[in-house]
């Protein structure tokens, strides 16, 4: 019976370790991940991932270039919205001013 309660005292140690060790760096991961960028080559296509913005628990904000043209995209967990896209008007509407 004691070996018994030795196991869930070492199993229940283990998880609140494991616990404090994921809530240290959870804080820390959104700026990990934003450093990062994620060349992705498909049929000689880039794709490079700027910046990500996380906005809320389930959405972050991702500024990303494709066919050197710049997209901000808001992302949840189910879904995608394009923010932003760079076009030929956006490109000469600010090149004049």
């Amino acid at each position: 019976m004691t070996d018994f309660f030795i196991d869930l005292l070492r199993s229940v140690l283990a998880l609140g370790i494991v616990l404090a060790i994921i809530l240290l760096v959870l804080p820390y991961l959104p700026r990990l991940m934003s450093t990062f960028k994620l060349p992705i080559k498909s049929e000689g296509h880039y794709v490079n991932i700027k910046r990500v913005i996380p906005i809320n628990r389930g959405g972050s904000l991702v500024e990303m270039q494709i066919k050197e043209k710049y997209y901000v995209v808001y992302f949840t967990n189910t879904s995608a919205t394009i923010v932003y896209k760079e076009d030929e008007e956006n490109n000469s509407n600010n090149s004049t001013s």
